[in-house]
């Protein structure tokens, strides 16, 4: 990330960590990066997913957040449409720097995301075919 606001006015800085949600599966959270207002998780989560139709209409949202002893305070979220790459013949990849958005302050820094779809080819020859996403922040 980069550009986060400062949450902590004590150390003029941020202890940020990222809340990882796709479909109906669990979220995933990075470690926290204590004392940045630029953290970099070089992080990687897998989430495998058995059925196509959870690709068709989910989104990844990332959500931005500052840890506090008393409780965690939201920055913001950045909310990734994957649709483009379930297109045939399209790239399966999605990178870059995408804004965090906050509905009442609003833009509150930017993110670095990489998202990477690979499709796993069944054994049987009529099943649904699975798929793995991989999200890289």
């Amino acid at each position: 990330a980069r550009q986060l606001p400062i949450m902590d006015k004590r150390k003029e800085s941020t202890d940020a960590f990222v809340q990882v949600r796709f479909a109906d599966i669990p979220e995933k959270t990075t470690r926290v990066i204590n004392s940045s207002l630029n953290p970099m998780w070089r992080e990687c989560f897998l989430f495998e997913i058995s059925k196509d139709k959870q690709l068709q209409d989910a989104v990844v949202e990332l959500k931005i957040a500052h840890q506090d002893l008393a409780n965690d305070n939201i920055i913001g979220t950045v909310l990734i449409d994957i649709s483009s790459l379930l297109i045939p013949m399209a790239p399966s990849k999605i990178h870059g720097w995408y804004p965090i958005y906050d509905s009442i302050k609003g833009l509150r820094g930017q993110l670095r995301v990489r998202l990477h779809l690979d499709f796993l080819d069944n054994l049987k020859e009529f099943e649904e075919a699975s798929g793995a996403v991989p999200f890289l922040s």
